[in-house]
């Protein structure tokens, strides 16, 4: 058949369609594919998977399940509760040791016993805790277990011993105002060696150098005397040259660089006779004799420890417990200073102010909340404190220039002011803590003292006067104030010491 140009353009037109439904995936009369392709799943990490279950996903590349997590929040809980429990179980039987504290009357040594006595030490600033227990007088040195910051600028410590074999532990809560020593001119007047010797050429009682004897000797120490093993060496005095003679007879005394209780100096044989001196196995000098002297260098100084401080806190005692809590069995409260009894109270007019810090143990009370006012302990917590004094002490009688009193009389022989800006160890709230404190004054010492906390009953206050200063015009008010003292707030209880200052 002979084909047509139209009929050759419709035949290539439709050659044309047939191959574009080809392209489309259709041919042999067929329909189009529009399925969409399948669709991967990326795979999860394990720590993915673990989070997707409710767990958590551990270091160690394991997973605790969402169970095992469950198991831990409710024995987290139980331990707390437990904890709780266990510290208001021993804060109950520290309530009771602060209210057997409060009821003694006058002082009374670590344990509660006079023969029982609690001693502070320091040398070279720093200070150590010791009992003393009994009649043989044996010593018992406590170890410190921590630094304490005192609300003034007192320093303080926390003093451990035991626990022993019926698990008591003692604890001494001690703070102190001990100064750093001080470096004083060597054989200065307030320092604990004295010029005896080698007197000067002027001046009565004057001396340049310190004689050396068995009690001062552990002082030296020197590495101009040596010695193979022990034994006993001599030295040369000093000899003249006898002028009768042709031969020069002059013997140079022996010296030696050395130090006395660290000052730098020379050491001498300055006696008339050869000096002797012993020596032992490690070459340290144990005895001398003939003369020895100790020249100390020019601006020599020596360390001088504090000699005016005071000290004040709390010891007590506990015992574990098989549950977990501690029975605090005793409490007691001390405060002293290294100053003597002030004497001259009663002859002291006008007043002073007294400043400084407390410190002692506390029980803090929780109670359920309620709407009828009747309070229920919820729970309870205990520990040391600190606290801010501030004392007005009104002694005589001061007249003005028209012999009329300037202190009112129900004021004079009296002690007022506040113990307050408690900060708790816990760190529990001590908002409305405060003390307000009264007391007479019966020679050196306070007495019918109260301190009012504003809870329960009134608490009380013990103090005595430290330090005796007069001058031309008359006494001085005492130094220091030292004491104890206890007081209950609506929520809680406390018992310490205290020290204070003149201002």
């Amino acid at each position: 058949m002979k084909l047509t140009r139209y009929k050759i353009f419709s035949f290539m037109l439709a050659a044309v369609f047939a191959l574009t439904l080809a392209g489309c995936g259709g041919g042999g009369g067929g329909t189009a594919d529009t399925t969409d392709p399948p669709v991967t799943t990326p795979e999860l990490t394990p720590e993915e998977m673990c989070a997707a279950d409710g767990g958590r996903f551990e270091d160690d590349e394991t997973c605790t399940s969402a169970a095992d997590l469950e198991t831990e929040r409710i024995a987290a809980e139980e331990a707390v509760a437990d904890k709780v429990a266990d510290d208001t179980k021993s804060a109950g039987t520290k309530v009771t040791a602060i209210e057997a504290e409060a009821a003694t009357e006058g002082a009374a040594g670590i344990g509660g016993a006079t023969e029982t006595d609690l001693a502070i030490a320091h040398k070279d600033g720093a200070v150590s805790i010791s009992v003393s227990r009994g009649e043989d007088d044996d010593k018992v040195d406590f170890v410190k277990m921590a630094n304490l910051t005192g609300a003034d600028d007192s320093t303080g410590s926390m003093n451990v011993l035991g626990p022993n074999d019926d698990d008591e532990t003692e604890i001494a809560i001690v703070y102190t105002d001990i100064d750093a020593p001080e470096a004083t001119k060597f054989g200065a007047e307030g320092t604990d060696v004295m010029l005896d010797a080698n007197p000067k050429t002027t001046g009565e009682n004057d001396f340049q150098s310190v004689e050396i004897d068995a009690d001062n000797l552990a002082k030296i120490k020197t590495d101009g005397i040596s010695s193979t093993g022990s034994g006993t060496i001599t030295v040369p005095a000093a000899v003249e040259d006898n002028a009768n003679t042709m031969d020069d007879e002059t013997v140079a005394a022996f010296e030696t660089a050395a130090t006395f209780d660290g000052a730098p100096g020379t050491l001498k044989c300055a006696g008339a006779s050869p000096c002797m001196v012993t020596l032992d196995g490690d070459g340290e000098i144990t005895t001398v004799g003939n003369g020895w002297e100790f020249t100390p260098a020019d601006g020599a100084t020596i360390d001088v420890d504090d000699g005016d401080y005071l000290w004040y806190g709390v010891w007590l005692m506990k015992t574990a417990q098989d549950d977990g809590s501690d029975e605090y069995n005793q409490v007691e409260t001390f405060a002293d200073s290294s100053l003597v009894e002030a004497t001259n109270v009663g002859n002291v007019d006008g007043s002073a102010e007294y400043k400084g810090g407390a410190a002692g143990v506390y029980v803090r009370n929780v109670y359920v909340p309620s709407t009828t006012g009747e309070q229920k302990l919820d729970y309870a917590n205990s520990g040391h404190f600190t606290a801010v004094v501030d004392l007005k002490v009104y002694f005589g009688q001061v007249e003005d220039a028209n012999n009329l009193g300037t202190i009112a009389p129900n004021l004079l022989n009296t002690v007022s002011g506040t113990i307050d800006g408690f900060t708790l160890s816990g760190g529990e709230d001590a908002s409305g803590w405060g003390v307000d404190v009264a007391a007479g004054i019966n020679g050196a010492d306070l007495e019918n003292g109260t301190a009012k906390g504003g809870g329960g009953d009134d608490g009380s206050i013990s103090g005595n006067f430290r330090g005796t200063d007069t001058d031309d015009d008359g006494a001085i008010a005492p130094k220091a104030l030292v004491g104890e003292f206890n007081a209950e707030f609506t929520n809680g209880s406390v018992a310490g010491g205290y020290g204070a200052r003149r201002q």
